[in-house]
């Protein structure tokens, strides 16, 4: 008597692997755990501004074009996966199995990031940190059973889930680096924009002589502001950041820092006076 093997339970050299249904289901609370991270962060950084005006949240706003590529990054990706793994031939399962590997071990790595910086921050009243470190803590789980069974899914073809696995890596890290060195861009062309206004806004103000006393104005930052930008912070991660916390704690008596954060971190300004 023949034994019929289950085309999700076997691969083509009678091994047991695990069930593609297993890896679909995990790959699909693992998505809805991220949107509720994303949703709970989005939520806690509005109320916290809400609740600390003029805490650094920046005038710069993310043109939609660019939000659409942001979530577009993981998400192709992501369906391309479970599209091929859904099918019956054993090379495109290994070929989704190779883009979940590269997918989901650059997300096991954030969620690792994203735990040690909820625990650290729950020290301080953060909005919604209890329901971040719940979705955080299912990303994590979910990440794990998805690496272990697409790698025992890829085993079929290990030529074809090494080249999917390397090819999806090289363009979400070029697709990452591309969106944020155009934030950045577009951070800067703003920042010029606001300081040409208000330079001339000044020249205005004052008679000719004064004004060619003064000579032309030259716009300047802060070192908190630098201190942002060589840490490629947007404002609604300056409060998450134990960088920024650790060079604000070091300089809090002898640079500028918004006071609503020092109050959020819990520093007090020793007076000079």
């Amino acid at each position: 008597m023949t034994t019929d093997l289950k085309p999700d339970s076997w691969d083509s050299e009678g091994n047991l692997v695990v069930p593609l249904h297993g890896i679909r289901i995990a790959m699909g609370l693992s998505l809805l755990a991220a949107a509720g991270f994303l949703c709970f962060a989005y939520l806690g950084d509005k109320q916290w501004h809400e609740q600390n005006p003029g805490s650094g949240a920046g005038d710069f706003v993310t043109p939609l074009w660019m939000w659409i590529l942001r979530i577009a990054l993981p998400l192709v990706p992501f369906f391309l996966s479970v599209l091929l793994l859904s099918t019956r031939s054993e090379n495109s399962k290994a070929a989704g199995a190779g883009i979940a590997v590269a997918l989901f071990s650059s997300g096991l790595l954030f969620a690792i990031a994203a735990l040690f910086s909820l625990i650290f921050m729950q020290f301080f009243a953060v909005p919604y940190i209890l329901q971040e470190l719940i979705a955080s803590f299912t990303f994590l789980a979910c990440s794990i059973w998805i690496l272990v069974s697409a790698f025992r899914i890829g085993k079929a073809s290990w030529g074809i889930f090494l080249l999917t696995l390397a090819a999806t890596l090289i363009c979400l890290i070029w697709g990452n680096h591309a969106l944020d060195a155009a934030t950045y861009k577009l951070e800067h062309q703003q920042e010029q924009r606001k300081a040409q206004t208000a330079g001339q806004a000044a020249t205005n103000t004052r008679g000719s002589t004064s004004a060619e006393a003064i000579g032309p104005i030259v716009p300047t930052i802060t070192e908190f502001e630098q201190v942002v930008r060589e840490y490629k912070l947007s404002p609604d991660q300056y409060l998450r950041s134990t960088r920024l916390r650790e060079w604000a704690r070091r300089n809090k008596n002898s640079k500028y820092i918004p006071e609503p954060l020092l109050e959020a971190w819990g520093f007090e300004i020793e007076s000079t006076l």
